[in-house]
């Protein structure tokens, strides 16, 4: 719970609460509904954001062995770093920054 309170907004709760301008079930209540604010914030701010993957193809390798995958999904900036990153090496014959979307979306752009 306490990953999702920041000190600033409980210290603010208290110090109403010493003044007697809000009472503890309230303060508790408040507390909750910061949490899971934050919490459905950060959720969608996760999945909003590593929604790339860098692969780079390597031009030494065997035509079944080529692709090298960057699995993890990644922020796009992260991506960008990884592929700045790996770039530069002598065998990568490729490196591509790839977007994935959901069905809804391949579906809406295809519909524009």
């Amino acid at each position: 719970m306490a990953k999702y309170l920041k000190q600033g907004f409980v210290r603010e709760l208290e110090w109403k609460l010493n003044r007697e301008e809000i009472s503890y079930s309230k303060m508790v209540e408040l507390m909750e509904e910061e949490c899971i604010k934050n919490y459905k914030a950060e959720t969608f701010k996760s999945k909003e954001e590593k929604n790339y993957i860098v692969f780079a193809e390597d031009s030494t390798a065997m035509m079944q062995e080529s692709l090298i995958q960057q699995s993890n999904p990644l922020a796009k900036e992260r991506a960008i770093e990884f592929a700045e990153r790996i770039k530069d090496r002598d065998n990568l014959f490729c490196v591509t920054i790839m977007k994935r979307v959901s069905q809804e979306e391949l579906n809406q752009n295809k519909d524009e």
